[in-house]
């Protein structure tokens, strides 16, 4: 909770489709994938502890958070969210990401 108003974040649980939030949340079950470009991407979730969303990091910001990304840590993400038609669920697109100390 500390967190949470420090970074002026939000719950997972309380995100709604097409908006940008903070969230602080740890990643977890995440996998590399080639673009068609063959650029690294990265599909995977992310929790808060009591919720948790699939999240999606395109090329161009992977790029630049993969050298941070670490499993079961917290960080303060940055992104937007949007309902997966395909998969019928609310994701999280993060572009920005920085690992709390």
């Amino acid at each position: 909770d500390s967190y949470i108003k420090r970074y002026k974040g939000s719950y997972i649980s309380a995100l709604k489709p097409n908006s940008n939030y903070i969230v602080i949340a740890s990643f977890y079950d995440s996998k590399e994938l080639l673009t068609k470009n063959n650029e690294l991407m990265m599909v995977g979730n992310i929790t808060d502890g009591m919720n948790n969303i699939p999240v999606v990091i395109f090329p161009r910001d992977y790029t630049l958070i993969k050298p941070i990304i670490k499993f079961n840590k917290l960080f303060v993400i940055e992104g937007r969210t949007r309902y997966d038609d395909e998969r019928k669920r609310l994701q999280f697109i993060i572009n920005k990401a920085n690992l709390i100390k």
